[in-house]
């Protein structure tokens, strides 16, 4: 009687073990299959796998204005009142086209997705005003979020400054919170809040701010105070350090709390990083003294925990921990966390570098 029980159990067991291991091959290659069939050439050096694509942009494409997508798959470019969204891996550009009467003021990758964010400048009433939509890259559809204004409960901003701008989004997917900083006449800036019902609210922050962030698990706007030179954190104590001019580099996931990563300013150079959690005060945070002072434009800190530094006269990449070189062509437009997207206005072609 036993055996027979065990034996059972034992087919069992060998009937679930099939089942699971069929399950695991068919969502490995066709569920979870990459969309498509691209033909890639790579180079095999000491176990890394090193690529490089070329693509040619066109020549009237707004380079300065040129967004790549987390994963360096899209690229995204202005020409004319159209947004071009160029595939890196295969050369095909779709186009996101606006009437002549809509602006595009600014367009924003979502962190982690192959979505866009935009703002668009209509007119109202004879009044300029900013209303938000949303691009899937994948449909080239343009969905517009109805997000509205809890003060006059209207779907946009209305601009009281004929000469404000949108300067910055950052969005959160985690927390569904969208923060959107106006540049206005006098250097000053207002900040305004989106969340996952559509709502906006003005944040009360300083007049003159710089470079803005967001917290990613927790809805918590931070930025940079350019007159009194502070890190605020909204609802909680600024980060300030005494006679030191603090800049945000980045803000990257850790285990049970997010890093933020700080640096020393002098003249838009950075001598030293700190970084560390809201957990702790920032002098119990680590630091790091950089050898040579790096153009805080030419630092990047990938949501991998590493440190790229950029070396513009040599065209080369090093990571900071481990000392490793990538090469690249013409000038940086973007780093991400694989890699490097460059740009040859000699021959007006793009170039995606995988960091070695």
């Amino acid at each position: 009687m036993i055996m027979k029980i065990v034996k059972r159990l034992s087919i069992w067991i060998l009937i679930s073990i099939v089942i699971q291991c069929s399950i695991l091959f068919y969502l490995d290659k066709y569920y979870f299959a990459a969309e498509g069939k691209v033909k890639t050439k790579s180079l095999v050096l000491k176990k890394q796998v090193v690529k490089e694509v070329v693509i040619n942009l066109p020549k009237d494409a707004d380079v300065a204005k040129v967004k790549v997508s987390y994963d360096g798959k899209y690229l995204a470019f202005l020409q004319g009142n159209s947004i071009k969204v160029m595939n890196l891996e295969t050369g095909e550009i779709k186009n996101i086209n606006y009437d002549a009467t809509v602006t595009v003021m600014y367009y924003k990758w979502l962190p982690d997705r192959d979505r866009m964010f935009v703002a668009e400048k209509h007119i109202k009433n004879n009044k300029p005003i900013v209303k938000f939509s949303s691009c899937d890259v994948k449909k080239t559809e343009i969905v517009t979020n109805e997000i509205r204004d809890n003060n006059n409960n209207e779907e946009f901003i209305t601009l009281t400054d004929s000469k404000a701008t949108v300067e910055d989004i950052q969005i959160s997917t985690l927390t569904n919170m969208i923060y959107v900083k106006l540049s206005l006449t006098g250097q000053r800036n207002s900040v305004y809040s989106m969340n996952v019902m559509g709502q906006m609210n003005k944040v009360n922050t300083g007049y003159i701010i710089g470079k803005m962030s967001e917290l990613i698990s927790e809805d918590r706007l931070v930025y940079e105070d350019l007159t009194t030179k502070k890190i605020y954190i909204e609802g909680l104590n600024p980060i300030s350090i005494a006679n030191t001019d603090l800049k945000i580099i980045n803000i990257i996931p850790g285990n049970n709390t997010d890093v933020i990563y700080l640096g020393k300013n002098d003249s838009y150079k950075i001598s030293k990083l700190y970084y560390g959690s809201l957990d702790t005060t920032i002098d119990k945070w680590k630091t790091i003294d950089l050898k040579d002072p790096v153009d805080i434009n030419n630092i990047y800190i990938s949501y991998k925990d590493k440190i790229y530094f950029n070396d513009i006269l040599q065209g080369i990449i090093t990571e900071e921990s481990s000392g490793k070189q990538t090469a690249y062509k013409g000038i940086v437009l973007q780093m991400y966390d694989e890699g490097i997207i460059s740009y040859d206005p000699g021959d007006f072609r793009v170039y995606k570098s995988i960091y070695k």
